[in-house]
């Protein structure tokens, strides 16, 4: 069964999601909306996947740098959407 996410267009306008590069945008707008997301909003991803979906390169040096935001926490495979 097919799931459907809602992105609000203010996402475009938020002064974290501004000051981002546009591989950074696309890595954001992914962990928001892949198959594996789940409503808690903590799932189980490797960079591999990441990487294989975006072909963003080292995917995890930029969620490393969102975790000083508290925006993403990224732990041992684990992604948890603050």
């Amino acid at each position: 069964m097919a799931k459907n996410r809602y992105i609000q267009d203010k996402f475009w306008t938020d002064p974290f999601v501004q000051k981002m590069s546009v591989e950074e945008k696309l890595l954001f707008l992914y962990l928001l909306t892949n198959p594996l997301v789940t409503i808690c909003g903590i799932y189980e991803i490797t960079p591999e996947r990441m990487e294989f979906d975006t072909k963003v390169r080292a995917p995890i040096g930029i969620v490393s740098r969102w975790a000083s935001t508290k925006k993403i926490l990224y732990y041992d495979n684990y992604i948890y959407l603050v």
